[in-house]
């Protein structure tokens, strides 16, 4: 293929040669090719800018040296001007691919110290953020079993749900990293279904009721909010994430406000999903970067590894929809996303179907 473009490019260099052929001798048309022939090289390598070097000589000799339309030469120096034009195209062609060579190199060499820099900053993050949960849940089981016999029960109960609260925290750090390379890796499959956004929301607050269950959280998701194509397992992530970042930047006296609405008319083509706080909010700036892998804004850090907003933004892509976040007037942050509503949803009988006599048998 690389030597085919290579073949075309020479093509299209000879034609317009020919349009300036009445007015130029053969050393100033030699000029028209050496940018195919530089393009080439640039493009596809040094096989094809030898092969273009060479095809743009038999093209100069064959249609504009006398005789025309052969590859005979009557006059010594235009032999001459030949072997020099192909000497000078082949230099060109070696230096140019040299050149880019040597500028992918470089590149390469680029992206290996960044990808390096990349891990050493996620090894770091990830190594403390794993660590600590992993800490309290040995500290909490390991006082919980020397010291079963002095404990009450009440004391027991504490220290197992710390233990069961941290752990499940380790979870979801371990989910997003395996979510982080699936992205990266574009194995990311997503099973849409038709799914009431309540059910979603729901889910994610169950999951996090332990840490909920002393904040105060509103819901407001209107009883005719349509179904939406979405994977429930995903969304639910997504989710999570932001909800958990919610808890990491507002004080446990501070609402949290989930949210959705449908947009569009007269058919909704989208729902919208809000999850608001009131906490640090967020500094001019961070609305796009906070979304960067590793980025965690600049206001003070609550932890974790920086990657559960670019999650969030990776599997709202792969559902067609968008993500984004804004500093709220009244203090804090808000994050939204939308999921595009494409297709007809499945009918929902809401009249019982009759029973049959045998169904009372």
């Amino acid at each position: 293929m690389n030597y085919m473009w290579a073949t075309v490019i020479v093509i299209i260099c000879t034609g317009m040669a020919a349009l300036l052929h009445p007015f130029f001798n053969i050393s100033d048309l030699a000029l028209v090719y050496l940018p195919g022939i530089v393009l080439v090289a640039s493009r596809f390598g040094r096989g094809p800018s030898v092969l273009a070097s060479c095809l743009s000589v038999l093209a100069l000799n064959f249609f504009f040296t006398q005789p025309y339309f052969t590859l005979f030469v009557e006059n010594p120096r235009v032999v001459l001007t030949l072997v020099v034009i192909l000497l000078v195209a082949l230099v060109i062609s070696t230096l140019t691919t040299r050149t880019h060579e040597q500028a992918d190199a470089a590149q390469r060499a680029a992206v290996q110290v960044e990808t390096e820099r990349l891990r050493n900053s996620l090894l770091s993050s990830v190594s403390h953020d794993l660590r600590t949960p992993l800490a309290v849940v040995t500290g909490a089981l390991s006082s919980t079993l020397e010291g079963w016999q002095m404990l009450d029960d009440l004391t027991r109960i504490d220290l197992i749900q710390n233990a069961y609260d941290e752990s499940e925290r380790l979870s979801r750090l371990l989910t997003n990293l395996l979510e982080m390379t699936r992205l990266e890796a574009g194995g990311l499959t997503v099973r849409k279904e038709w799914q009431p956004m309540e059910e979603v929301v729901g889910a994610a607050l169950t999951r996090l009721e332990s840490r909920l269950r002393d904040r105060l959280i509103s819901v407001d998701l209107p009883p005719d909010l349509p179904l939406v194509p979405l994977d429930a397992v995903l969304i639910e992530q997504v989710l999570l994430n932001l909800l958990e970042n919610a808890l990491k930047y507002t004080p446990t006296d501070a609402p949290i406000s989930i949210s959705a609405v449908a947009v569009g008319t007269p058919q909704p083509t989208c729902i919208q999903v809000t999850v608001a706080d009131r906490g640090l909010g967020l500094m001019p700036g961070d609305e796009r970067s906070i979304f960067e892998k590793f980025n965690r804004g600049t206001l003070p850090s609550g932890g974790g590894t920086g990657l559960g907003l670019t999650i969030c933004q990776g599997i709202v892509c792969v559902h067609g929809g968008q993500i984004w976040a804004e500093r709220r007037s009244e203090g804090g942050a808000a994050f939204m996303f939308t999921l595009p509503i494409s297709g007809v949803p499945p009918r929902v009988d809401l009249e019982p179907e009759p029973r049959r006599e045998e169904d009372f048998a």
